[in-house]
């Protein structure tokens, strides 16, 4: 995805905090015109969280990966990454935990970790998501930037 990719990661971050950190990106021109999340990992949230990052996100191409995690929440977790994706254009949902369900090795034991194989394959679909997402448009003819 070359140097147009710019990563704001943290461990244990929650989609609750998010929308201050897409806005202060928003802020500062630091939000690409395709902006990743994967959350939810750590616990649910409301619908409103979501729907607040993706007005920040304006015109901004949004996409969610969704989770694949032991825990009671994981499908309500996934439910409302869908029901977003359904109520806001742009947004697309990004199927991790599919893959991860139907090739085996890509977790350690406890069900949550990468392991070196699963870290290749979640690199290859978020960057394949992120590449049809920035095919120029009619409209702009141009390619945009990424934050994740």
């Amino acid at each position: 995805l070359g140097p147009s990719l710019q990563v704001e990661a943290r461990v244990g971050r929650q989609m609750v905090d998010t929308p201050g950190l897409v806005a202060d990106l928003a802020q500062h021109g630091r939000l690409g015109d395709v902006v990743v999340l994967h959350l939810g990992a750590n616990g649910p949230f409301p619908d409103e969280t979501l729907d607040e990052i993706v007005d920040i996100a304006g015109r901004r191409k949004v996409l969610l990966l969704n989770v694949k995690v032991p825990r009671r929440w994981e499908g309500e977790v996934n439910d409302r990454l869908v029901s977003a994706a359904r109520r806001h254009r742009g947004v697309t949902v990004v199927d991790w935990r599919t893959l991860a369900d139907n090739e085996p090795g890509l977790l350690t034991r406890d069900g949550y970790h990468l392991t070196p194989v699963g870290q290749q394959r979640y690199t290859d679909l978020v960057a394949g998501a992120v590449t049809e997402a920035l095919k120029p448009t009619r409209s702009t003819g141009r390619l945009g930037r990424v934050t994740m």
